[in-house]
């Protein structure tokens, strides 16, 4: 091969709606699946720490992240999962990106309450934190309802890749918006 010369081999593309950028209370179901299976991670928006709730795109793409990281749990998952847990760092992103070579990836995100954006010193009272802590807490009863329906009822062709919620004592059975999500997803 000439090294003059430079040849496009493959062309991907992706295309993200804006309003997928947009921060909200919600949460999200990320399939990956294949034509025999399909691992689940589902996770929420809204920080515990911080006035914040970042779209689930940016929550996503974060998850995927192969780096070490608080945030890259779907990686994890599917590293611990696939028993892939002792391998050096290489050899785990070499043979996850083997394994989701020829999957889909889905985000579906759920968005349950808006955002409001506060000024940084002025707006940050004792009533907007209880007002975040309230929206937070909303979405984190659907997550869980939602973790804890999939460990209950999963069939063999789904895994799901969230740590346990069994250690929650509140269970969120019949959860109506976790319910809806699930009929929406056919999980």
């Amino acid at each position: 091969m000439n090294n003059d010369t430079i040849n496009i081999q493959e062309h991907n593309h992706i295309t993200i709606q804006g309003k997928d950028l947009v921060s909200a209370y919600a949460v999200y179901v990320i399939i990956i699946k294949d034509e025999q299976h399909k691992y689940i991670y589902i996770g929420q928006t809204g920080d515990a720490k911080h006035l914040s709730a970042r779209a689930s795109f940016y929550r996503m793409a974060a998850h995927l992240g192969y780096s070490k990281s608080t945030q890259n749990q779907l990686f994890t998952g599917i590293v611990h999962k696939l028993g892939w847990y002792n391998d050096e760092q290489r050899v785990k992103r070499e043979k996850f990106e083997n394994w989701i070579l020829n999957k889909t990836i889905e985000n579906h995100s759920f968005k349950l309450n808006d955002f409001e954006y506060l000024e940084e010193l002025k707006d940050r009272t004792h009533d907007n934190y209880v007002h975040h802590k309230l929206m937070r807490r909303q979405t984190l009863k659907v997550e869980t309802a939602l973790i804890q329906e999939l460990e209950n009822n999963n069939g063999s062709n789904l895994t799901l890749l969230n740590k346990s919620k069994k250690s929650i004592s509140k269970y969120e059975e019949g959860n109506p918006v976790a319910m809806q999500i699930l009929k929406d997803l056919n999980l």
